[in-house]
């Protein structure tokens, strides 16, 4: 309630600017003029490493790793036959499977059956390999003079493996396998010795040499054996281009895969047969981006339209409506004017929060219309409208402010985050709902006033709509409140079992668009290629410390093997010094044994063998600084770091938890000698997702508690009694119960993405019990208040679940998400707003004694 003198004092300046509504409306637009220079410099930040916390390590290691490799990871074209046979649309099928509907079950039978198939069907694989490697050799060529591409490759230097293959061996292991030839040799000459009896007529067999051990052409988990990136079943070739740029620079990633769609276009390679698509970390990231963006941009055509559409039904007279909208548009422009002055940049999350603040922001001005109507009917003389529209102002402005400062005090705590998309919409939508309040106030009633300047009969016609489906659901907490509470306190329990059974989202694939070409593209290069996903990378910026941490992750340990697919270093690539050394010394010692004999005098199964050991005894140990120049710069950085990479499994970084366990065993590792030990921090996607992951969990809680502690203040301290506090916030603390007992029955978790909503579900709740509470506190009967400003509460309402609830149409989960929880949030505390405050009135002491004497007005 507001004391007289306050509410003298604000009708005093409420008349004051009333009676110069012109110089309002100038100033109104010269501040729009004003606004428009700083938001031609606004722009959406597209860096997502930004959105996290600066003193992060892994964002740190993510920098470094940007600074010293030109940008991470790759940009891939693929190249398979156009020509789809049975077992590449059962692949498309399976990947579906596993990723839209989340069945990994049936997604690993359909894999299953298409390796029998392709197994079964070889006889195009020759002619089909020869197209795409053909092909790869001339787009590759034309690929390369792409700009801000630091190289293509498309081939691998397979001969500097393949005759340094028995270095790779465990010197054990070669030593069994040079006996077992020993042994061969001695048995072939003694089948050729020329005085050799056989008296008994028994022939000695030759002995098996365990090939097994000397099939190890794997360096790195590649298949050494083939010089081109095909698959093993030839369905699939791959360019790899290495960009000079940020993952995160969208505009340039934009300009470089328009320029390679041009290059494919004009290569004519599709016209052979041949599908060429685009994936990788690059192409994906794009496609998360674009789809985030059309989503948002779906999200402001529907909030904006279902605003208007809440405002056609609720609004009378119609024409009434754009002196709502325009205060409304012209508050989102301010606000987002103040953004490019104080933060200079949106974010993909900030940059919804237009919408999202015209449905929130223009329930003030419902408000304003409702009272004022509600003045003009008793007193419709055209010379009153000016001291009608002062006392409205004075009647709803404290409430208005009451309630935008409390709602921005909800929307305030989320500053407190270290995520910066969080902090950053906090921020935006406290001093945005400030602006849209004052705003709504000062230019609804201002633009009236010059329409009936122009149009004195503007509101003659105005029409009070009586909706009785309304009236009949007030008169429910009315009639029978008793009753009404009572089913509620008892539905308490039932309702806290629900609200228990809310928990946070573990299936990554519910937070992200799976559907995109590029990432569904990159599971079929996953699964012909046997490849694990995106590798995580880490710096050493000696070639000793690199030595030192493979020696650390290599072999993996137990715990550790059951997430990580594979470490690939330069020391796997290059194995120690010693074993080389003794290898090619226990071959060259072995060929001295044969006395002048030659491979081709041996039986043709051996020749292969000795051909190998007679070159790989030739050679000398090599270190990984003599790697062929196509393996260093993948593995080593401008300023002479190198890195290690870890490929995860493909089947780990599906669910939360197995991410956040990821990020415990190799997000940060120890490395080094005892005494000695060193640290070194993991770059890559999922341990940065890992750690937003845990960091929102973290500090959730603590942010919502903080948000209701803020508003329950702010609300003793306009009130300075706690019953009157508990009649405020009722709507708000029962709508939570409800909101959280649906989510619990309707499964919807709580993500990374929609926990942001629960602050602002606090704040829109007080928003309605302080506007009820006000008009109810002003001694008006509880019918009269819920007929009244009730009716203002649900068109509010309606309005911002516009706002709000366009975001479950978005394409993209995780918005949709948002939107499912916001609506859920906004219902419920409608419901407890239209249905259960209206009973808690009538049966508080202050409201029985009210209600006694005005029940029946």
């Amino acid at each position: 309630m507001v004391s007289c003198p306050v509410r003298e004092r604000i009708e005093r300046l409420t008349l004051l600017y009333l009676s110069r509504p012109g110089l309002v409306v100038t100033g109104a637009i010269a501040l729009t003029l004003l606004a428009l220079l700083p938001l031609r410099s606004l722009r959406i930040d597209s860096d997502q490493l930004s959105l996290l916390p600066a003193h992060s390590v892994h964002v740190k290691a993510a920098r470094e790793v940007e600074r010293i490799m030109g940008g991470t990871g790759f940009l891939l074209v693929t190249l398979k036959i156009s020509k789809a046979d049975q077992a590449d649309l059962l692949l498309r099928d399976a990947l579906h499977t596993r990723f839209m509907a989340g069945d990994e079950q049936q997604a690993a039978m359909m894999f299953e059956e298409v390796r029998l198939q392709d197994a079964e069907s070889r006889k195009d694989r020759l002619s089909n390999g020869i197209l795409l490697r053909q092909a790869a050799d001339e787009l590759a060529a034309e690929l390369q003079k792409v700009k801000h591409i630091q190289y293509v490759e498309h081939t691998m230097p397979v001969d500097f493996f393949a005759e340094r293959r028995l270095l790779f061996l465990p010197v054990a292991d070669l030593t069994r396998a040079v006996e077992r030839l020993r042994q061969a040799v001695r048995a072939w000459r003694e089948e050729q010795d020329p005085l050799r009896l056989d008296i008994l007529g028994e022939r000695k067999h030759l002995p098996e040499i365990p090939l097994d051990l000397l099939e190890k052409e794997q360096a790195g988990g590649r298949q050494l054996r083939e010089r081109y990136l095909i698959s093993a079943d030839e369905k699939l070739a791959l360019i790899r281009m290495k960009p000079a740029f940020s993952l995160n620079d969208t505009k340039t990633a934009k300009e470089v895969r328009d320029r390679v769609i041009q290059v494919i276009a004009d290569s004519g390679i599709s016209k052979r047969g041949i599908a060429v698509g685009l994936t990788g970390s690059y192409m994906q990231f794009i496609e998360n981006y674009e789809a985030v963006r059309q989503s948002l941009a779906s999200v402001m055509i529907y909030s904006f339209a279902g605003i208007a559409l809440v405002l056609y039904f609720f609004i009378r007279p119609r024409r009434l409506i754009p002196l709502l909208l325009l205060p409304l548009g012209l508050s989102v422009l301010w606000t987002f004017a103040l953004t490019a002055l104080v933060i200079g940049r949106l974010n993909l999350i900030t940059s919804m929060f237009g919408g999202i603040l015209a449905g929130l922001g223009i329930d003030f001005g419902i408000h304003f219309l409702y009272r004022f109507q509600e003045l003009q009917a008793r007193n419709p003389a055209r010379d009153q409208v000016v001291a009608q529209m002062a006392a409205t102002i004075a009647d709803t402005l404290p409430a208005a402010l009451l309630s935008a400062g409390t709602t921005a005090l909800a929307f305030a705590s989320l500053m407190l985050s270290d995520f910066n998309g969080f902090r950053e919409f906090g921020l935006i939508s406290s001093y945005g709902l400030l602006i849209t309040a004052l705003s709504m106030f000062l230019l609804t009633p201002v633009l009236l006033l010059l329409t009936l300047q122009i149009r004195p009969s503007f509101l003659d016609r105005t029409v009070r709509t009586q909706r009785s489906l309304f009236f009949r659901a007030v008169d429910t907490g009315i009639v029978a409140p008793r009753a009404l509470l009572l089913i509620f306190v008892l539905s308490v329990p039932l309702l806290a079992y629900f609200a228990g059974k809310v928990g946070w989202e573990r299936d990554s694939r519910n937070m992200v668009k799976n559907d995109i070409p590029s990432k569904l593209l990159y599971e079929e290069v996953g699964f012909r290629f046997g490849a694990a996903g995106e590798p995580f990378a880490m710096v050493s910026h000696t070639l000793e410390e690199a030595g030192e941490l493979y020696s650390e992750l290599f072999p993996l340990s137990a715990k550790r093997k059951e997430y990580i697919a594979q470490v690939l270093s330069v020391y796997t690539l290059a194995p120690p010094v010693e074993q080389q050394r003794a290898n090619i010394n226990l071959l060259r010692n072995f060929l001295n044994e044969l006395d002048g004999l030659t491979p081709d005098m041996l039986p043709a199964k051996y020749r292969k063998l000795f051909y190998e050991a007679s070159r790989a005894a030739k050679l000398e140990p090599y270190g990984p600084e003599d790697l062929p120049a196509q393996i260093l710069r993948s593995l080593r950085g401008k300023d002479g770091s190198w890195l290690t990479l870890i490929y995860p499994d493909v089947s780990k970084i599906l669910y939360t938890e197995d991410m956040q366990t990821i990020h415990r065993l190799v997000g940060t590792v120890e490395y080094g000698p005892p005494g000695n030990r060193k640290v070194v921090h993991t770059a890559g996607t999922t341990i940065l997702v890992a750690e937003l992951m845990t960091m929102v969990q973290a500090q959730s809680a603590q942010i919502i508690l903080l948000s209701l502690l803020l508003v329950i203040c702010a609300l003793y301290v306009a009130y300075r009694r706690s019953g009157a506090v508990i009649l405020a916030a009722f709507p708000l603390l029962a709508g939570l119960l409800l909101c959280a007992a649906f989510a619990g029955f309707f499964s919807v978790h709580i993500s990374y993405f929609n926990v942001s909503v629960i602050p602002i579900i606090i704040g829109y709740g007080i928003d309605s019990g302080v506007f009820l509470y006000q008009r109810f506190g002003e001694g008006e009967s509880v019918q009269h208040t819920m007929r009244h400003t009730g009716l203002a509460v649900v068109a509010s309402s309606l309005t911002t679940l516009a706002g709000w609830g366009s975001l479950a149409l978005a394409g993209h989960p995780g918005l949709a998400g948002m939107g499912y929880l916001a609506c859920l949030g906004i219902g419920s505390v409608l419901f407890a707003a239209i249905f259960l405050t209206p009973a808690l009135y009538l049966l508080s002491s202050n409201g029985r004694a009210r209600a006694n004497g005005r029940i029946k007005h």
